[in-house]
């Protein structure tokens, strides 16, 4: 049997409740900006903890703050509700323009910019 230092199922799916437990109604008055503030110490926590080994798994993990962060855009802005790849397209934008953002983001778990603007990179 081998023992492989990556992160376990158990801390994974601790992690996908902690996020599940982020309340983004509560989000809704808030910018972008805030809610980097608010998160971006828990998420860089797992980064320096679980991401030393085996990345890959982490960051599958990490695609779910991205998720969060879609549908937080899509109750807040009118124009994106009922249009879900619209907004990763426009928060995968905000991530070109501003990569540092969100600790996720500086480590590489962007959403997917809009097919315009990924030539840009």
């Amino acid at each position: 049997m081998n023992l492989s230092p990556a992160i376990s199922n158990t801390a994974r799916h601790k992690i996908w409740a902690e996020i599940r437990g982020w309340n983004r109604n509560y989000w809704v008055p808030l910018t972008l900006e805030q809610i980097a503030e608010q998160i971006n110490p828990v998420i860089q926590g797992w980064i320096n903890y679980y991401g030393r080994y085996n990345p890959r798994i982490l960051k599958e993990v990490l695609q779910n703050v991205n998720d969060k962060l879609v549908r937080w855009a899509c109750g807040k802005f009118k124009g994106f509700r009922h249009h879900k790849t619209k907004t990763v397209y426009r928060l995968g934008d905000i991530a070109l323009t501003k990569p540092n953002l969100f600790a996720h983001w500086a480590w590489g778990v962007r959403p997917t910019a809009s097919p315009r603007n990924r030539k840009r990179k």
